[in-house]
């Protein structure tokens, strides 16, 4: 893990990291002019039983370094998120008939990214493959919606998603990607095989060289009068059918 430091905010993502990877936590601030609630001062006390450095800092700084109002008076400044791992470490590493990972193909906003990474973790995805270019960074903003997420998560950012995918298809993954042109429904798909989920950018979706890496492209049916869902939602749509698919599938003689 990079050395480098990073700022989460709000109860709820920072007590989810003192739970989940104390270790990743450097210093925990909080507003002097805030009046501790029973939520923060609960935060403060779990700090002091992990001997977590604690700071009272003012309102314009924590609004400063957050670059946001909504971070309910606390911040907790942590090592980077786990971004390291490479595609070959993973193609690397041992591979199951359940083994399922996310890419998100240029997501650009923040609070889309942090909830897929947030669904994928609960998922039980093993990793979430990021673009460099085109995409929201891994900011205060993304690991806040994440809830933890970010911190437990094997990471992968690559410069070309379609070479990544080629690679781990030649690892014996399977590639399918989401979308609403396809003719297969997602309904209809049995994933079987070790799978990489392909989410492609809002409005945009997958760009043409990720769909010619694609074995499969599937579609979420539309029941109603909408045309789409959002991608955090259909994200989740697909990971938990899929993990559904696999159960059902490991349950048939």
């Amino acid at each position: 893990m990079s050395k480098r430091a990073d700022y989460i905010y709000g109860y709820h993502t920072v007590a989810q990291v003192l739970d989940s990877r104390p270790d990743s936590i450097l210093e925990v601030c909080f507003v002097k002019e805030k009046k501790l609630s029973r939520r923060l001062q609960a935060i403060l006390d779990q700090c002091r039983a992990r001997s977590v450095t604690i700071q009272a800092i003012s309102s314009a700084q924590i609004n400063r370094l957050t670059g946001s109002t909504r971070h309910q008076g606390i911040l907790a400044r942590t090592r980077m998120a786990n971004v390291n791992t490479s595609i070959q470490q993973l193609c690397d590493a041992a591979i199951t008939q359940t083994s399922l990972l996310l890419a998100l193909d240029g997501l650009q906003d923040s609070h889309n990214l942090g909830a897929c990474i947030r669904t994928a973790n609960a998922a039980g995805v093993e990793a979430v493959i990021l673009t460099r270019d085109n995409s929201a960074p891994v900011n205060a903003s993304v690991r806040k919606v994440a809830c933890g997420a970010v911190e437990t998560m094997n990471m992968i950012v690559v410069t070309n998603l379609s070479r990544a995918l080629k690679q781990l298809k030649e690892a014996g993954y399977w590639v399918a990607g989401a979308d609403e042109k396809a003719s297969m429904s997602l309904f209809d798909f049995l994933p079987e095989q070790p799978l990489v989920m392909v989410m492609g950018a809002e409005g945009s979706g997958l760009r043409h060289n990720t769909r010619q890496q694609c074995d499969y492209l599937v579609r979420i049916p539309m029941l109603g009068e909408v045309a789409s869902l959002n991608v955090s939602v259909a994200t989740g749509v697909c990971l938990y059918q899929l993990r559904s698919r696999q159960a059902v599938m490991r349950a048939c003689p």
